[in-house]
């Protein structure tokens, strides 16, 4: 090789060098986060927390000395404290309120364990523990009810039952940052590709884990982090939301929905630049993040023992500063808390009574809102805050108060929401009533068309259908679709929360009355004066049993005697003909049915005519038939019957005190005979009878009403 040829192959060489180096300046470094445990503190240190979370305080001491672990129990009536020897170096640990795990890496020859204590064992056991395969190393532990899942560096997600039996091993898509369990939920968190420079691109899915089965809650989904920041918590909140907190103090709530929610900014609430709170739980009802001020620092000392803060939950609304933002802020937040309240309530650990306070909360806030946008003058404002409204009874008070302001443009706007929701909740109760009968929700005895026929309201319908899941519920030969149907439990479990069974106080032999129903064999009473007089006449009748000589009758009776009317005479003395009178049929029952019959005997009468000529029928029809006299008018009978009572009536009263009657009765009795043939002689020459009013309780029975 000549000179030339050595000048060239160095001239190439120095092209390749200088090509690597501009690639090296051109592609970006990546840093990937470590797996970590939630609510620990980095195992480097020689004093840490291996676990800090609503059940106890997990701590590890590795110093020269001494190498151990000291659980504590926040409620000691759960399990005693406990101090063990780490002999095998554990640096992972998780404390729920059935078990303790452990668990260790690959350490010279030993492979990675992972050490189960069982803190309910009723058989004797205290722990088991179970070596993982070669060369496969614990990166991170979680446990719920009555299971516990370790995840590998081989990107195996290992479940367990809390006894030591093996279960599913799941393959994630990226290797693991942590995972988290509460009840039956397990989330795991993974690498989910390579971020922009200086982001992580974190994904995560959500499983249910059930005694022997496994199922996805959620696909593969990116995670929401701060930009520039990393995962510093993630976990489940006392009420099961997952939730997670990154380096920047974000704090973010999965919803329902399927997205995350930014919640609190724990860094608002730290005086100085460098503070960080350490995340140790979150209570949605209370709504408020449990946390550890760390000054200085991302991670608390142990010694001596940090003290607990609670921050509030804080949506990250803008203009916070303002009336309106406040309760912006306030109104969805309570949204978020209503939707879990639900869901809690739905699987029988909520509270209904919570849930009404809390419905009652979001009301108020919305109506503030209103009143706010039409004293600023913003009518189009509070128009769509209508639509917000849960339920068309608020956007009802809307309207009474925007009429009240006299805003009567905006009260006819609002008037239209109104109308517009009530439309929606029908078409929500149809679509309702098709998915209970094509869900199993009622029997198979009830149809949909029965609701509309019988004129059953959705609450009554409701209320039905829990009573027949209930009753479904009883059936030994319909369990196995009572345990398939998961609405089915759920609407079980929220009936006996909230409907109690009524029981009669009676017992069930005892006829119930109608306290409504008028009594066919007593005489009505009538109104007004007669009604009065009925009553003394009562209380005369009372006395007069009682009485047996002249001397017992007291002035106070004889009194009562002198106020008697006629008309309680009346009352008092043919109670038989106005039972009579009752077995009659009315007239218009007889006109109905005899209203044919007069129309072809007397085509040429009109309408009028042939009812006057049916009321003359209808009387000679009672006369006949019934054998009751019934000439005149009403006024000239009961005045006929009138001076045959009161002589019966005061005759007794004569023969009860001894044949001695007061005046004012003489003078009554007189004065009836000498109407009594007034009215005969009158009748005789064929003229209607005369009024003769000679005293005052003959005035009195001129105006008092008279059934006919």
């Amino acid at each position: 090789m000549d000179y030339n040829d050595k000048l060239s192959h160095a001239d190439a060489d120095d092209d390749v060098e200088s090509k690597v180096s501009a690639l090296a300046r051109i592609a970006p470094t990546y840093d990937l986060q470590p797996p970590f445990q939630p609510s620990s503190t980095p195992a480097h240190l020689q004093h840490r927390f291996m676990v800090w979370n609503s059940i106890g305080v997990v701590r590890c001491y590795n110093t020269e000395d001494e190498n151990s672990i000291d659980v504590e129990f926040h409620d000691t009536s759960l399990h005693h404290a406990l101090h063990i020897n780490n002999f095998l170096k554990h640096t992972m640990a998780t404390l729920t309120d059935e078990v303790l795990v452990l668990a260790c890496e690959i350490q010279d020859e030993a492979p990675s364990r992972v050490v189960c204590v069982l803190l309910n064992s009723w058989d004797g056991s205290k722990e088991w523990s179970v070596d993982l395969p070669e060369g496969e190393e614990a990166l991170a532990i979680a446990a719920g009810k009555g299971w516990l899942a370790v995840s590998t560096d081989t990107r195996n997600l290992r479940l367990f039952t809390v006894a030591g039996t093996q279960r599913e091993v799941v393959s994630l898509p990226g290797p693991v940052v942590c995972v988290a369990g509460s009840r039956n939920r397990l989330l795991a968190i993974f690498h989910n590709g390579m971020g922009l420079p200086g982001d992580q691109n974190l994904g995560f899915i959500m499983f249910s884990v059930g005694p022997g089965q496994l199922q996805a809650v959620t696909t593969v989904q990116p995670l929401s982090l701060t930009p520039k920041s990393t995962l510093k918590w993630a976990g489940f909140s006392d009420e099961g939301t997952p939730f997670t907190s990154d380096s920047a103090g974000m704090i973010r709530m999965f919803s329902k929905k399927g997205y995350w929610l930014p919640v609190c900014d724990t860094q608002t609430n730290c005086k100085g630049k460098s503070d960080h709170y350490f995340v140790l739980g979150i209570n949605e009802n209370f709504q408020n993040v449990r946390c550890v001020l760390c000054k200085g620092s991302y991670y608390p000392p142990t010694i001596p023992r940090p003290a607990v803060a609670e921050i509030p939950l804080q949506l990250p609304i803008c203009e916070t500063a303002t009336e309106k933002g406040l309760l912006e802020e306030k109104f969805w937040r309570s949204q978020l808390l209503c939707s879990t309240v639900d869901n809690m309530c739905e699987i029988g650990l909520g509270s209904y009574m919570d849930k009404d306070a809390l419905d009652r909360n979001i009301k108020e806030t919305i109506i503030k809102l209103f009143a706010l946008a039409c004293r600023s003058g913003l009518e189009y404002r509070a128009v769509e805050l209508c639509d917000l409204m849960p339920s068309h009874h608020v956007v009802q008070l809307a309207v009474k108060y925007a009429s009240k302001l006299g805003k009567m443009n905006l009260a006819d706007k609002v008037s239209e929401v109104v109308a517009h929701k009530l439309e929606e909740r029908e078409q929500r109760l149809q679509c309702s009533h098709v998915d209970v009968y094509t869900s199993g929700y009622m029997s198979d005895g009830m149809e949909s068309t029965l609701l509309s026929s019988k004129g059953i309201s959705h609450e009554q319908s409701w209320n039905q259908d829990s009573t027949e899941v209930n009753g479904h519920a009883e059936d030994p030969t319909k369990t196995s679709t009572e345990s398939e149907n998961v609405f089915l439990a759920a609407a079980k479990q929220k009936r006996n929360a909230t409907w109690t069974e009524i029981k009669p106080i009676m017992p069930l032999s005892q006829k119930r009355l109608n306290p409504f129903k008028k009594s066919v064999t007593k005489a009505e009473s009538g109104r007004g004066l007669e009604n009065l007089g009925a009553s003394f006449a009562q209380h005369l009748s009372n006395k007069s049993k009682h009485t047996s000589t002249p001397e017992q009758s007291s002035p106070q009776q004889i009194k009562q005697v002198k106020q008697t009317t006629l008309s309680a005479l009346k009352s008092a003395d043919v109670p038989a003909a106005q039972t009579l009178t009752k077995k009659l049929p009315t007239f218009f029952e007889w006109y109905e049915k005899e209203k044919e019959t007069l129309a072809e005997e007397f085509p040429d009468l009109s309408a009028a005519e042939l009812s006057r000529l049916g009321m003359k029928r209808f009387k000679e029809f009672i006369q006949k038939d019934k054998q009751i006299p019934v000439t005149g008018d009403s006024h000239t009978e009961s005045q006929t019957v009138i001076p045959e009572a009161k002589e019966r009536k005061l005759g007794e009263e004569s023969e009860s005190q001894g044949g001695k009657l007061p005046k004012k009765s003489q003078t009554i009795i007189s004065e009836a005979k000498k109407r009594k043939s007034e009215e005969e002689s009158d009748s005789q020459e064929g003229k209607p009878s005369k009024k003769i009013v000679t005293s005052s309780s003959s005035k009195l029975m001129a105006f008092a009403f008279k059934k006919s």
